[in-house]
This record gives structure tokens, C-alpha cells and sequence, in this order.
């Protein structure tokens, strides 16, 4: 359970390009550990607070498009009631495993949104999950959204975070920009050359990285760990490049 206010300081940070009284084109969010879908909302209503009369409101919903997928079938059926019971028209809510790939030899349910791309995505992915009880599938990626490296299996918070960086649409095309909460094991777990570092290099020598933000402690209801936001983007500004 993410607080809100966590998730408004993030969807801040990412400083979404929407203007509810001029905007034509649509925008896609994305979030691959979905839950109950409380990240996609805030992020919704945060554009929703923009707009100062019904006609620009209705610009947010005509334009703002909601994507996630969630593993637990009971937090996916609730995600799913919740945005039918708001009214949600334009969004794309699927059951299953983003961490591996939706294929006939893989037995669960995959990556439904594989190959697609979004403008923005924001996520709070599970802290310390498991992921060795799919590891075999999980390798079925790595030598392609995983290749710059696999972390160890008791810790699937930057396999999440390659999942997104695939879903990056290319610069020429506008780019995209990503938030996404961590507790400090990814930012500093493994030595040179393990899976960790080697996806920390990945995103910094392909020039990914943007901001990372400290929280303070006692963020979380659970639990009394740091937190950080991390913020990527491959369409920077020429003095952050």
C-alpha cells in the first residue's frame, strides 16, 4: 500500500506535459504492478486538478489513457471494479506476470503489454520479491529486455525496472519518462560486475538516469525503511544530459 502523498510527490517529479486546456493528443500511463490501481488514479486526478472548467475535465478523460497489469487476481479484480464503479472508459487493465514473457510455452499468464510503449509509467513494485519460483521463464528475456544484467533471484525490483525501460518510446518519437519507489537495495545491492551493478551501468552510460530522491523514514504504514524515487527519462532537457 502506497500512501498518496507519495504517490502525488511522484507524479510532481515526473512533471507530465498535458495541459487540459490545450491538449489534443492523448497520452498513455502505464504501471506494471498495478495492485488496486491507486497509483494510475492519483495520477489521473492530479491532471483532473489541472482543469478549471467541465470542458478541459473532459479533455482529461477523453486523452489520458490507463494502463497496468497485475499479478494477484484479487487485487486485479479490484482494480478492474474500481475503475468501472469511476466511470473509466479509456483503460487497459490486464491479469498477469510482467516479469516474464506471454508466451504458449510459458504456463501462467505473461507480459500482456509486451511491445508496447508508453509516455509515462510509474510504479511501486513489490520490496524484495521472489522471483526464483519463474526464474526459468524470467530467462527467457535476457538476451533481450534483461541483457544488462539479471539481479539475484530473491530481489525482482530491477527486472520491474527493465520492464519499464523497454516500454520507453524512442526519443524521436518524444521519449518517455519513468517513477518508480524503491527501498535502498537497488541502489546499492552487488559487487562490480553482478546483475545489480550491471543494470545500475546500463542506465547510467545510456544516460537514463535523471534524479534520484531520498524519502525520510516512517513513510511507510508497514514498515520504517528508507525509501527513494527513482526518475528516468530518455528525452532530458540539453543542460540535464
Amino acid at each position: 500500500f502506497t500512501p498518496r502523498e507519495i504517490i502525488r510527490i511522484m507524479v510532481d517529479l515526473m512533471e507530465i506535459d498535458f495541459d487540459p486546456a490545450t491538449a489534443k493528443k492523448a497520452i498513455s500511463i502505464y504501471d506494471p504492478a498495478c495492485g488496486t490501481g491507486g497509483m494510475l488514479s492519483v495520477t489521473k486526478e492530479h491532471l483532473l486538478d489541472k482543469a478549471s472548467n467541465e470542458k478541459e475535465a473532459r479533455n482529461v478523460e477523453d486523452l489520458v489513457q490507463l494502463n497496468g497489469q497485475e499479478y494477484l487476481a484479487q487485487n486485479y479484480a479490484m482494480c478492474k471494479a474500481d475503475m468501472i464503479l469511476k466511470g473509466e472508459t479509456h483503460i487497459n487493465i490486464t491479469h498477469g506476470n510482467s516479469l516474464i514473457p506471454h508466451i504458449e510455452s510459458v504456463k501462467e499468464q505473461g507480459d500482456q503489454h509486451q511491445g508496447k510503449h508508453y509516455d509515462y509509467m510509474i510504479c511501486n513494485p513489490p520490496f524484495g520479491v521472489d522471483w526464483g519460483e519463474y526464474r526459468k521463464d524470467a530467462e527467457k528475456l535476457a538476451t533481450s529486455r534483461y541483457r544488462a544484467g539479471m539481479p539475484p533471484s530473491n530481489d525482482g525490483a530491477l527486472l520491474f525496472l527493465q520492464t519499464m525501460v523497454e516500454k520507453m518510446k524512442p526519443a524521436n518519437q518524444g521519449g518517455s519518462k519513468i517513477a518508480v519507489l524503491f527501498n535502498g537495495s537497488p541502489l546499492s545491492n552487488g559487487d562490480a560486475t553482478q546483475g545489480e551493478s550491471e543494470i545500475r551501468r546500463h542506465i547510467l552510460e545510456n544516460d537514463l538516469l535523471d534524479t534520484i530522491v531520498m524519502l525520510p523514514d516512517q513513510m511507510f504504514y508497514n514498515t520504517g525503511i528508507y525509501t527513494y524515487i527513482w526518475l528516468l527519462s530518455n528525452a532530458k532537457d540539453k543542460e540535464k544530459k
